[in-house]
């Protein structure tokens, strides 16, 4: 293989790898943003219950709130389970763009080596 055409596959591997790894990012990113809510709102919660506690009148909207966060809940540990999938496939797709981008070192090493022998 000529050694310019290896340079540039070198610099697409290198380029898919930086690609998929920033996806992979992404996606991590919008995971740790459903926790983050998740959390939030079962904060929200809790001080609803001790407001309602504290509050005849406020314990039917607390048990609302309540009720609607709930519902909340399974909506972002579905979304979860959607991008753990998601970053399942994408680990996959960022595995093989390192996997390339290594081979393809580990072969230009070897070309410069040999060229260095000569």
């Amino acid at each position: 293989m000529q050694k310019r055409k290896l340079s540039q596959l070198s610099r697409i591997a290198q380029l898919k790898r930086e690609m998929e790894l920033a996806e992979l990012a992404r996606l991590a990113g919008r995971k740790q943003d459903m926790h983050v809510q998740r959390e939030e709102l079962s904060d929200a919660a809790r001080e609803a219950r001790v407001i309602a506690q504290a509050s005849t009148p406020e314990a039917k909207t607390a048990e609302l709130f309540t009720g609607w966060v709930s519902l909340r809940h399974a909506e972002i540990d579905d979304l979860i389970a959607r991008l753990n999938e998601e970053m399942a496939q994408q680990k996959a797709k960022a595995a093989l763009a390192v996997g390339r981008r290594d081979v393809l070192q580990q072969i230009e090493s070897r070309v410069r080596e040999a060229e260095r022998l000569k």
